[in-house]
């Protein structure tokens, strides 16, 4: 919200809000307010990023006596010159500054000496730099920082390492973990975590990430030691089996040093014996630290607690206790935990009425065991539950849904009860697939039997891997795409691109562009180019699409603009839709609200070459919000509405809600439009 639109009275308002707690969030500030800000605030934190400040403007609001009282000055995005830096450094106001924060402005070497040679420098604790643009910048960069450091007043030299390491667009490690050194670990936990995980991730270096780490953490003098350490353990966890027991002692002594995380990975590796044997004594005694320390939300914590105390401690008052603490938190595992005891009359009383009632609680709050049983518990009947098949119904395919192959198995059950032969095949065939071997059974009977074809006694389950062993390429992209599955449980994209390798070395442009969506999703994008490329040699409008929305992710419009364009032309309806986007965010191209009208319209109506619908759903909703609001076409409520209502209907997740929200009556629904893009998967 800019603050040029507001009428001055309710501005003096907003700044006595703000004034309560001596804090100012005020971004995208025009410049003509600035004179007001300085005039209000006795501020200690200002934030003023994403104005402009004009050579002008500035002299008098360096001269504002409140600036004696800031302790933070966010000035980012403002495209400050390198004299307007430097008359930043030679204010002499900034009695409390601490952190200066300059992303998105210029910046050179005379800004450094102008800062070191500032009143302020040496209670500065970080001057804040990531993206800045660097007019020193060239191939000797690195070296040419490097003089400039090495000739600073030693107790400055390791603040410049810290500063200049995490600059403009690169980061320099070597020189983050020398200004980290001997206590001078100034950097913020923010930039500590992304340059650590910059180090294990984008770098893929494990080695200098492990080393960065150790120096934070086994260093007394290093704020935030205890979280580094948890974060090494973190890292290490992910090594393998040989160094959880190394990961178990770092979260170890990260929770000596009372960081509340650490409690939790400590209790979970002593309960599940990970890198050291299960000692539940020792995992309830760290869960219970915990929980003492903690709000634990979810009751994850507490369910674990009922757990031991149940399992191991035999003491089931306990255990009641815990799960029912959990329980009152819509835990489903808890609540699914008590349905069990109660009717089993494990360890309490059974009573199959507060059982099943505390099951069908965690049934209709997701959890797929406790669906999964009710159903099965309506099938067969139990106790003085009697069968209701409707029921079973409901409850088993709710738990399929989710994917639980028990449920599956048990609605093959119901169907051949009911005599449906081919529906139960089908759920059989859907369980075996995502590895219930229970399921193999009945649909070995019924090739026996010959209940939904012939008999066939070779016939095999697997035959889906038999005929993609024998070049099939529709079964070898079949097997690629239940791989690829993400809501299956065996979804595994390594072997989906082996699969789609395979069936793409026998010409199936689909399975290139699978090749090219899993190394994305993977951010392999050397690979994924590679596979775009193939399937686009082939005549994929689709894989020019997501090319065209890498090379815009990357800001280089001017790629994206060939490949969004040549999609377009082969009516690639997402791309059609992609490109009104473009045009809504006024980077590609410049900002057209009637062509953007005009390329969702087109994306709404286009027909393939066989007569079936092709249409980019998402359009439907950016055209709701185009009409709502009359942008770039004659405002039109009726036709903004059926709009929403067919994106509603092809389950555009935002348009139920909004419809939603319309039909509760509760709040107003949002018409504000963004352009966001969403690339097609």
């Amino acid at each position: 919200m800019s603050l040029s639109i507001l009428p001055q009275d309710l501005i003096y308002e907003v700044m006595k809000f703000l004034r309560v707690d001596q804090r100012i969030r005020i971004s995208r500030v025009c410049q003509e307010f600035y004179h007001i800000i300085a005039s209000l605030f006795p501020a200690l934190e200002l934030n003023l990023s994403g104005g402009k400040i004009l050579p002008v403007n500035l002299p008098s609001f360096l001269s504002c006596p409140f600036l004696e009282q800031v302790t933070v000055l966010d000035l980012s995005e403002n495209l400050l010159s390198e004299e307007n830096i430097i008359a930043v450094a030679n204010c002499e106001r900034f009695k409390k500054l601490e952190e200066l924060i300059l992303k998105k402005n210029e910046f050179s070497l005379k800004c450094a000496e102008a800062f070191t040679k500032s009143s302020f420098i040496r209670q500065l604790k970080y001057i804040d730099l990531r993206n800045a643009f660097f007019v020193w910048k060239d191939v000797d960069h690195v070296e040419i920082g490097k003089k400039f450091i090495t000739s600073q007043p030693q107790d400055l030299q390791n603040f410049w390492y810290l500063v200049l390491g995490n600059c403009g667009t690169e980061i320099v490690p070597e020189w983050l973990l020398v200004g980290c050194k001997e206590g001078n670990s100034k950097l913020h936990w923010e930039t500590q975590l992304e340059f650590g995980e910059y180090l294990y991730h984008s770098e893929q270096n494990t080695s200098l990430a492990i080393q960065y780490f150790e120096e934070l953490g086994n260093n007394p003098l290093a704020h935030n030691r205890a979280i580094a350490m948890y974060v090494l353990g973190k890292i290490y966890s992910t090594l393998g089996e040989k160094y959880h027991s190394k990961a178990f002692q770092l979260f170890l002594k990260a929770a000596n040093l009372d960081d509340q995380l650490s409690y939790l990975s400590v209790a979970n590796f002593y309960s599940f014996g990970i890198g050291i044997g299960s000692d539940p004594d020792e995992a309830l005694k760290w869960y219970l630290k915990y929980a003492e320390n903690s709000n634990d939300d979810d009751g994850v914590v507490a369910h674990q607690i009922g757990g031991i105390y149940f399992e191991y401690k035999k003491d089931i008052p306990q255990a009641l206790k815990w799960w029912n603490k959990s329980a009152e938190k819509d835990n489903t595992e808890a609540q699914y935990s008590l349905g069990t005891i109660y009717m089993n009359g494990d360890g309490v009383e059974k009573d199959v009425k507060k059982g099943m009632a505390l099951l069908e609680d965690s049934a209709r709050l997701g959890n797929s065991d406790a669906q999964n049983t009710v159903g099965a518990i309506y099938l067969e009947g139990e106790d003085s539950i009697e069968i209701d098949l409707n029921k079973a119904k409901d409850f088993l395919i709710a738990a399929a849904e989710a994917e639980d192959t028990d449920a599956l198995y048990n609605l093959g059950i119901l169907a051949e009860n009911e005599k449906r032969f081919e529906e139960a095949m089908q759920w059989y065939k859907k369980a075996l697939d995502m590895g219930n071997t229970a399921a193999a059974y009945p649909l070995g009977r019924f090739y026996f039997q010959g209940l939904v074809a012939p008999k066939d006694e070779k016939k095999a389950i697997h035959y889906v891997e038999i005929a993609a062993n024998n070049n099939s390429s529709i079964a070898q992209e079949y097997l690629g795409d239940i791989y690829h599955t993400k809501e299956s449980e065996i979804y595994n994209p390594v072997k989906a691109i082996e699969w789609y390798t395979k069936a793409a070395s026998n010409d199936s442009t689909n399975a290139m562009y699978n090749c090219g969506c899993i190394n994305e999703e993977l951010n392999n994008f050397e690979m994924a180019l590679y596979w775009y490329t193939k399937a686009i040699e082939k005549g994929s409008s689709s894989a020019m699409n997501n090319l065209a929305m890498i090379y815009y992710e990357k800001k280089n419009y001017e790629n994206a603009k060939k490949w969004i364009e040549k999609s377009v032309e082969f009516n690639n309806s997402y791309a059609i839709c992609t490109m009104g986007e473009w045009y809504i965010e006024g980077l590609c191209y410049e900002k057209s609200y009637e062509k953007a009208v005009q390329l969702f319209t087109r994306s709404t109506q286009f027909t393939d070459e066989s007569g079936d619908q092709s249409i980019c759903p998402p359009a439907f909703l950016h055209l709701y919000k185009l009409y709502a609001n009359g942008l770039g076409c004659e405002k039109d409520l009726e036709k903004a509405q059926q709009l929403l209502e067919t994106a509603a209907k092809l389950e555009i997740q935002e348009a139920i809600e909004i419809l939603e929200d319309q039909q509760s009556k509760k709040r107003k629904s949002t018409t504000e439009y963004d352009g966001s893009s969403k690339k097609m998967k």
